[in-house]
């Protein structure tokens, strides 16, 4: 189900082999979250690549402003 959606990406499409795009998929875990849920936030220790299967992301960065106050 996952690797025709990497074929699909050029960045893993033209640089990733067949056959580790077979490894990566194996490797990967699904996560599901309930719509309004945090994922996480700005400035978090990334440690993770989501990709969205089904649904709807938004993003929500901080206000310069506001971090400028505090």
């Amino acid at each position: 189900m996952i690797k025709p959606l990497f074929k699909e990406i050029k960045e893993f499409r033209d640089k990733i082999q067949s056959q580790d795009l077979i490894y990566v998929s194996r490797c990967l875990g699904i996560e599901v979250f309930n719509k309004g849920r945090e994922i996480f936030r700005f400035g978090d220790y990334g440690d993770k690549l989501y990709i969205i299967l089904k649904g709807r992301v938004s993003i929500n960065l901080p206000n310069k402003e506001k971090k400028a106050l505090k």
